[in-house]
Protein backbone atom coordinates (compact mmCIF):
# COMPACT_ATOMS: atom_id res chain seq x y z
CA UNK A 1 0.00 0.00 0.00
CA UNK A 2 1.52 3.44 -0.84
CA UNK A 3 0.53 6.50 1.10
CA UNK A 4 1.58 9.76 0.25
CA UNK A 5 4.09 10.34 2.11
CA UNK A 6 5.89 7.43 1.43
CA UNK A 7 5.44 8.34 -2.12
CA UNK A 8 6.73 11.51 -1.12
CA UNK A 9 9.62 9.89 0.11
CA UNK A 10 10.14 7.90 -2.45
CA UNK A 11 10.12 10.29 -5.08
CA UNK A 12 12.58 12.23 -3.07
CA UNK A 13 15.07 9.76 -2.80
CA UNK A 14 14.74 9.00 -6.47
CA UNK A 15 15.48 12.54 -7.06
CA UNK A 16 18.68 13.24 -5.20
CA UNK A 17 19.68 9.91 -5.93
CA UNK A 18 19.72 11.00 -9.51
CA UNK A 19 21.22 14.48 -9.18
CA UNK A 20 24.06 13.49 -6.88
CA UNK A 21 24.53 10.32 -9.22
CA UNK A 22 24.10 7.81 -6.99
CA UNK A 23 22.78 4.44 -6.04
CA UNK A 24 20.55 2.31 -4.04
CA UNK A 25 23.59 0.16 -3.31
CA UNK A 26 26.17 2.68 -2.53
CA UNK A 27 23.56 4.54 0.13
CA UNK A 28 22.68 1.51 1.72
CA UNK A 29 26.37 1.28 2.58
CA UNK A 30 26.53 4.62 3.67
CA UNK A 31 23.84 4.41 6.17
CA UNK A 32 23.91 0.90 7.40
CA UNK A 33 20.39 0.46 5.87
CA UNK A 34 20.08 -3.02 3.69
CA UNK A 35 19.46 -2.01 0.16
CA UNK A 36 16.15 -3.89 0.16
CA UNK A 37 14.54 -1.52 2.26
CA UNK A 38 15.94 1.31 0.88
CA UNK A 39 14.97 -0.42 -2.53
CA UNK A 40 11.15 -0.12 -0.80
CA UNK A 41 11.14 2.84 0.44
CA UNK A 42 12.25 4.41 -3.17
CA UNK A 43 9.42 2.63 -4.76
CA UNK A 44 7.39 4.20 -1.91
CA UNK A 45 6.21 1.10 -1.02
CA UNK A 46 6.71 1.46 3.17
CA UNK A 47 3.70 1.63 5.30
CA UNK A 48 5.42 2.66 8.31
CA UNK A 49 9.18 4.67 8.29
CA UNK A 50 10.46 5.20 11.70
CA UNK A 51 11.77 8.55 12.32
CA UNK A 52 15.54 7.59 12.74
CA UNK A 53 15.59 6.06 9.04
CA UNK A 54 14.23 9.87 8.29
CA UNK A 55 16.96 10.82 9.94
CA UNK A 56 19.36 8.75 8.71
CA UNK A 57 18.32 9.41 4.81
CA UNK A 58 18.06 12.79 5.47
CA UNK A 59 21.71 13.22 6.65
CA UNK A 60 22.73 11.30 3.90
CA UNK A 61 21.72 13.41 1.28
CA UNK A 62 22.62 16.31 3.41
CA UNK A 63 18.99 17.62 3.40
CA UNK A 64 16.59 18.57 6.58
CA UNK A 65 13.74 15.67 7.56
CA UNK A 66 10.84 18.50 6.59
CA UNK A 67 12.79 18.68 3.11
CA UNK A 68 12.62 14.79 3.19
CA UNK A 69 8.85 14.28 3.58
CA UNK A 70 8.08 17.50 0.96
CA UNK A 71 7.03 17.61 -2.41
CA UNK A 72 9.45 18.71 -4.71
CA UNK A 73 8.08 19.35 -7.88
CA UNK A 74 11.43 18.79 -10.42
CA UNK A 75 10.20 16.08 -12.34
CA UNK A 76 12.85 13.60 -12.20
CA UNK A 77 11.73 9.65 -12.30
Amino acid sequence: MRTETAEIVGDNIRMWLFLNHDTISKMADGIQMSRATLTELKAGRSKMIQFKTLEAIASYFNVSVPELVTKHHLGVS
